[in-house]
């Protein structure tokens, strides 16, 4: 049985213990608070941060675009510090331009990132492609794609054959010469093109083109889509030679701005 100066000893040990650990707590806090100043320094120090981070992610464009043109030796200028202007070059063999610039075929304008080259097409081939938005998706779901020409009734109101209803339910076809167009419109060239919610794609009399809205800040992009291109031309101009005016040409190209 334990003796009275022990049981009276305990709690004067708990009371040294607890009073221990309140110095040791108050030890381990702060005796002053953060003044005004170091408030604002983490305040300006996060603000310089994001700006870093706006300021890099803003000029994604001009790092991607700057890389490409090394890639293929060819030239580079910027609009701003925040915009490509353009690369010049060759690209395959192929002379190429890739540029951003502001096309008004429509009511507003359209900022685009537009890549073409020149094309030797005395196939007189026409094709405009352009991916429907979602709305023009669903009112055209069940309709058939019809290639427009000249109304000369040559090439009128012929039904486009791909073989590909997805494709044509997403995406707007129009084109001169219906015959050739799964030669040119290739399967390898639709699954391309289905990659992207906003291409489009242009074979007119002199040139060929494709469109994406803004500043493409893709590399792979960039690439895919002008191999594409290439790949295009090459089919173009392997195509037979027709007799065309340079009057129905012109006027099978204006096709491209009315029908799609």
């Amino acid at each position: 049985m334990p003796d009275n100066q022990s049981i009276k000893s305990a709690p004067s040990s708990s009371i040294s213990e607890s009073k221990t650990e309140e110095t040791a707590v108050q030890s381990a806090t702060p005796s002053h608070p953060l003044p005004a100043g170091g408030w604002l320094v983490l305040e300006v120090g996060a603000v310089c941060a994001l700006s870093a981070l706006w300021y890099y992610w803003r000029r994604a464009a001009i790092r991607t675009w700057s890389r490409f043109a090394k890639q293929i030796n060819a030239e580079f200028a910027e609009k701003n510090q925040f915009s490509p202007a353009w690369v010049s070059g060759s690209y395959r063999g192929r002379l190429f331009m890739l540029e951003t610039t502001v096309s008004h075929e429509d009511d507003a304008p359209y900022y685009h990132t537009e890549a073409s080259m020149p094309l030797k097409n005395s196939a007189g081939f026409i094709l405009g492609v352009r991916r429907k938005s979602l709305l023009e998706e669903v009112q055209t779901r069940n309709e058939s794609s019809y290639s427009q020409g000249a109304n000369d009734g040559r090439r009128f109101g012929v039904l486009i054959d791909l073989e590909d209803p997805e494709f044509e339910r997403k995406f707007f076809v129009i084109t001169n010469d219906a015959v050739n167009i799964s030669t040119v419109l290739t399967p390898e060239v639709r699954k391309e093109m289905s990659r992207y919610s906003d291409v489009e794609l242009y074979i007119r009399r002199e040139k060929l083109e494709w469109r994406r809205a803004g500043e493409e800040r893709e590399l792979r992009h960039i690439e895919r889509l002008s191999n594409m291109l290439a790949d295009l031309a090459e089919s173009v101009e392997n195509l037979p030679k027709r007799n065309y005016s340079l009057s129905e040409m012109m006027a099978d190209e204006s096709l491209i701005s009315k029908g799609v």
